[in-house]
């Protein structure tokens, strides 16, 4: 069974659309579980750098108009992310369950710090480390913690379309 274009897209939408509407009520304090950024790693890490750079941008593009803010700010992070994960994605092992939940809290910290980079860019005031006690590593612990059955997820779709060949 193969996965076609607009299926992940549509996938991708639905995902922005449930972080956006029903995670957004989920938080703990001012952290959040990102689950696009889990879908990107988690996709990378099965499918490789060049599919989870467009799994980063489509995301991210579609979190960017179901959000509000400035238009580019997910999407850039999410594409830094994924290049980071890309270039190790060759050295960790899809079938380790470990490497998820870690590659996930530890890269939150470049997504979180990406999103703060050009919020301060675009004028917004911010108080750094105040976002990064607060915000950051609680995310880190909230991602780490949600990652694997994201990661399960898509591990069962990746194998069920194991050998399609979709090109953007």
């Amino acid at each position: 069974m193969a996965i076609n274009v607009y299926l992940t897209l549509l996938l991708l939408f639905g995902l922005a659309i449930f972080q956006n509407s029903m995670l957004s009520d989920l938080k703990l304090g001012a952290a959040r579980t990102d689950v696009m950024l889990l879908a990107v790693l988690s996709w990378t890490l099965l499918r490789g750098s060049r599919r989870g750079m467009m799994w980063a941008f489509a995301g991210g593009m579609f979190l960017d108009l179901t959000c509000g803010g400035p238009m580019g700010r997910f999407a850039i992070s999410l594409l830094v992310v994924a290049f980071l994960m890309g270039l190790g994605s060759d050295y960790f092992s899809p079938g380790n369950l470990l490497i998820p939940p870690l590659l996930s809290g530890v890269l939150t910290l470049p997504y979180d710090l990406t999103q703060l980079v050009i919020l301060q860019a675009i004028g917004h005031h911010l108080i750094w480390w105040e976002n990064i006690l607060k915000v950051t590593l609680p995310s880190m612990l909230l991602n780490a913690a949600a990652s694997l059955p994201v990661y399960l997820v898509l591990r069962w779709l990746h194998h069920r379309t194991l050998g399609e060949r979709m090109e953007w």
